[in-house]
């Protein structure tokens, strides 16, 4: 199966969730941040599969990495900026949507019914 990656990354401090074994089918991908609670969420089909706790964004921004922001592609890079191949999604986006604020889980569930009727 395939993995599915959420990265929120300060300087060189990656905080990452991940969840293994995806099938090729369509999926309902949820990914919250909360810089002031400090956690990051992955949901999958509308339920949480990872989760990491811990993380200190209080009073700074959050924003696209300047150099190449995207989705569906990785420009991977070291804590000492040695860059690899490019990583790319090998499949579809549909019906993007970003918040500002993040979703708790009954938003992210109500979301994945919408979609599945």
């Amino acid at each position: 199966g395939k993995t599915l990656e959420g990265v929120v990354q300060d300087n060189h401090v990656q905080n990452k969730v991940s969840v293994s074994g995806l099938s090729t089918k369509w999926h309902h991908v949820a990914l919250v941040f909360n810089g002031e609670s400090g956690y990051l969420k992955l949901y999958l089909d509308g339920k949480l599969v990872a989760d990491k706790t811990g993380i200190n964004y209080v009073g700074k921004e959050v924003s696209a990495h300047p150099d190449n922001p995207g989705l569906g592609k990785v420009n991977s890079q070291d804590a000492f900026d040695n860059r690899s191949n490019n990583y790319y999604l090998k499949g579809s986006l549909d019906d993007l949507r970003v918040y500002d604020r993040a979703l708790i889980e009954s938003d992210v569930s109500a979301l994945y019914n919408l979609g599945a009727n």
